[in-house]
């Protein structure tokens, strides 16, 4: 079924990537997807306790609201006492997909993908600094215009265009091994201004 409007379904999952540097490391990117306007939000967690998945979960409905619908898979992460109360005390209709038939959460599915990809390119050979470039690897799945829409996730969710502060077609994907990095590049832009 077509969602009604923004945040009005919701689909969730985990990715496990490298431990990172931090203490505790963060090992997980908890993924929410907005069905209609393909917004996605992540957090970094240190693990996927139904506590820590809930209280992100709980994070992502006081900042855009309560969604009607939740689509996650069969994973002990959301499928407990904790997220089911959650659930049932907001109205939300949890529905878990098909066992082994991780199509059927396509639209948070085909965002793991995305969002392994450019983090895999924005920390090159430090993998392990992921969640530094959590934020950038959003915004540039955020901004992008799809092909389908002629929209950014962005545009839908919000009513407007981005407007970046920088011209990040001149940033070296290659190169650049951290925030540092795009500090520095940030500089030399203010610099031939």
């Amino acid at each position: 079924p077509i969602p009604e409007g923004v945040f009005d379904r919701v689909h969730m999952d985990l990715l496990q990537l490298e431990p990172s540097y931090h203490d505790p490391p963060l090992n997980y990117v908890l993924l929410i997807v907005d069905a209609f306007t393909k917004y996605p939000v992540a957090y970094a967690l240190p693990n996927k306790e139904a506590l820590t998945v809930a209280r992100h979960f709980w994070l992502a409905i006081c900042t855009f609201g309560t969604p009607k619908v939740l689509i996650t898979d069969n994973g002990a992460e959301f499928v407990n006492d904790l997220l089911e109360s959650l659930t049932a005390l907001h109205g939300i209709d949890q529905r878990l997909i098909t066992p082994y038939r991780p199509q059927a959460n396509g639209q948070v599915e085909r965002y793991n993908g995305v969002l392994l990809s450019a983090l895999r390119k924005l920390t090159g050979d430090a993998p392990e600094n992921w969640p530094e470039w959590l934020d950038f690897a959003l915004l540039a799945v955020r901004t992008a215009t799809s092909s389908v829409t002629g929209f950014s996730p962005f545009e839908l969710m919000f009513g407007r265009e981005f407007h970046p502060l920088a011209d990040y077609s001149i940033f070296d994907w290659g190169v650049l091994t951290g925030p540092e990095a795009e500090v520095d590049t940030v500089a030399t832009l203010i610099e031939r201004r």
